[in-house]
């Protein structure tokens, strides 16, 4: 009997609390607020996920149009391979006042149209004062002939000639492979290729240029030695110089009777010198030949050019070069915008963004016919 009491007690106090409308709204409100909540960090993540999108678009948009600015230098730079401009002859001008074996300037095609016939425009870099002016071996012209002076004193011929053919040497040789460089980009058959694939060979062989370089520098400082056993050139200055010093020439005799052996001896102690110096100068030359080397392989971006017979710069060839390429940009840009749609939204989402962008294409491509057709 008792338990039967306790149990409709119980039953009595369950059917009160579940007709408790307290209990119910404070029910509701937690669900209430939960739900939004959950669609409050929904919409946080939805939109940071689209933040996160249109940053790395972004970014690969920037990446996209700088190679192709890159690849249009080296486009230019090819062109200027082309044309035989580059000072590779050290018997010629700017290493010296030689012009006579000067290879004539050769025309090139740029812009091309596959149309029958085919339509180009045509680019040269004339032999003009401006592109044949070289700061890096101007002065090494009139260091040159003061050596053929008759007042050039012996040590200082045999120093500054040392110093000066290692300089020139390493110029040469940079500006040899350079012009390699441009001429294999050159070999590419169509110019989109040489935009597209020319950064990457220009990039691998200016980094082997470099260490080539090094090991030229090594080679040509204790090649350059031999000048110093050179003797009967030598002993001719030294008589030059002894009458330089103003001695009086009743030391002369003396002196040209042991100008062989004094000129053997000299060369000797130049040669220890040179091999000391050697690893004494080097952490202060490879800086050096370094700077040489980087202002060689951009000194090309300074040549002017004319193209249809008007004149032209990179910046100018660049920006033409973009315009007239914009289509092809235009494409990259859209295939990887549909990668990265892809990975973050999915299949659908990129489906609309596919649609959207052939939108802008079409918009963009009639409204530059328009434009040109204006124009």
């Amino acid at each position: 009997m008792n338990e039967s009491i306790e149990s409709n007690e119980s039953n009595n106090s369950n059917n009160s609390n579940s007709n408790d409308p307290s209990t119910d709204e404070s029910t509701t409100n937690t669900d209430s607020s939960t739900d939004e909540k959950s669609f409050n960090k929904k919409v946080r993540a939805f939109f940071a996920e689209i933040s996160q999108f249109l940053i790395q678009l972004s970014i690969i948009v920037l990446c996209i149009i700088i190679y192709f600015l890159i690849g249009s230098s080296t486009l230019y730079g090819a062109n200027i391979g082309f044309s035989n401009i580059l000072p590779t002859d050290p018997t010629q001008f700017p290493y010296t006042n030689d012009r006579s074996g000067l290879k004539p300037n050769v025309e090139s095609n740029i812009f091309n149209v596959s149309s029958d016939p085919p339509i180009s425009s045509k680019m040269q870099f004339p032999f003009d004062k401006y592109n044949t002016s070289n700061l890096l071996l101007n002065w090494t012209r009139t260091l040159k002939d003061s050596f053929n002076s008759n007042d050039t004193n012996y040590f200082y011929y045999l120093i500054m000639n040392y110093f000066t053919t290692i300089y020139v040497n390493i110029v040469n040789f940079n500006y040899t492979l350079l012009n390699f460089n441009f001429n294999l980009i050159n070999s590419l058959p169509t110019d989109l290729l040489k935009i597209l694939f020319g950064p990457i060979i220009f990039l691998i062989i200016t980094a082997i240029s470099s260490t080539l370089s090094s090991i030229y520098f090594i080679f040509s400082w204790f090649y350059n030695l031999l000048q110093f056993l050179d003797f009967q050139k030598s002993e001719k200055v030294l008589e030059k110089t002894v009458d330089y010093k103003g001695l009086m020439s009743i030391f002369n005799p003396i002196i040209n009777l042991f100008s062989s052996g004094i000129n053997i001896y000299i060369n000797i102690v130049l040669l220890i010198i040179m091999f000391i110096m050697f690893f004494v100068v080097s952490p202060i030359t490879f800086p050096i030949l370094f700077i040489i080397v980087s202002i060689v392989n951009t000194s090309w971006v300074f040549y002017k050019s004319t193209i249809n017979n008007k004149s032209s710069t990179i910046f100018k060839t660049i920006m033409t070069l973009l315009d007239f390429y914009k289509f092809w940009i235009m494409g990259a840009i859209i295939l990887c915008t549909l990668g990265l749609s892809y990975l973050f939204f999915g299949y659908e989402s990129s489906l609309g963004c596919l649609l959207s962008l052939i939108m802008f294409f079409v918009i963009y491509t009639l409204s530059s016919k328009n434009s040109t057709e204006i124009s």
